[in-house]
């Protein structure tokens, strides 16, 4: 049974079908868990950014300009910062 060269053609199509409909959807899929990491960073972005605007209102609030006593030991930023205070 020899192949035509019409079916030969058929099956080159249909490989390459195959593989370019594997290319996109591994594009797709890695385009999806991208999604997700950059939406997890922008929400961890976000809160911290909330927390900075909360100080700052508070920094304002105090008619001497430090904070109160609750947020006084609170870093926003999770970090143990020495502001200089000498």
């Amino acid at each position: 049974m020899a192949m035509t060269r019409h079916r030969v053609a058929a099956f080159i199509a249909l490989g390459l079908y195959a593989v370019m409909l594997g290319f996109l959807g591994g594009m797709v899929a890695e385009r999806m868990r991208g999604d997700v990491r950059r939406d997890a960073m922008l929400r961890q972005y976000g809160d911290t950014l909330q927390r900075w605007h909360t100080v700052l209102m508070e920094i304002e609030k105090e008619p001497d300009g430090r904070t109160s006593s609750k947020s006084s030991s609170w870093v926003p930023l999770g970090r143990n910062v020495d502001l200089g205070s000498k």
